[in-house]
């Protein structure tokens, strides 16, 4: 039975509610969701790999997925496998997507236990203007 969810590790919910409470990012009032596509986003740039969710809950339907949550999650499914076969396996491609998002959270979380606001946003516009950068775009 292919999968209707989006799930997250047990605790993690908690973690997703945190990193709106200060109102980062102006996420307050974003829903799961979008808080799990910024997530997913960090983790797959973190570097870390290998993380197995051993325990876990849902977050919301896939069904609340547009089509550019979907190429997000697939890009980083790609990143990956680094083969275009792991498409052949959406479950695979959205449990990829769920691992990244429980390393990205962690480290979003773990962010705003150890930053002021300020900073914490700070820090996130200054690597996205390297990234900027990097690619060569006017910003």
């Amino acid at each position: 039975m292919a999968k209707d969810r989006i799930y997250v590790g047990k605790g993690d919910k908690e973690l997703f509610e945190k990193i709106g409470t200060d109102n980062y990012f102006n996420f307050k009032h974003k829903n799961h969701k979008e808080k799990f596509m910024l997530a997913m986003a960090v983790g797959s740039n973190s570097g870390i790999e290998n993380c197995i969710i051993e325990k876990k809950e849902e977050l919301f339907f896939l069904k609340d997925l547009k089509d550019e949550d979907i190429a997000l999650i697939i890009a980083c499914a790609l990143k990956k496998a680094e083969t275009a076969e792991i498409l052949s396996d959406m479950d695979k491609v959205y449990e990829i997507a769920e691992n990244y998002a429980h390393i990205g959270v962690k480290l979003l979380a773990d962010k705003v236990d150890t930053c002021a606001t300020d900073t914490f946003e700070k820090e996130y516009e200054v690597s996205i203007m390297s990234l900027y950068e990097q690619l060569g775009i006017d910003s």
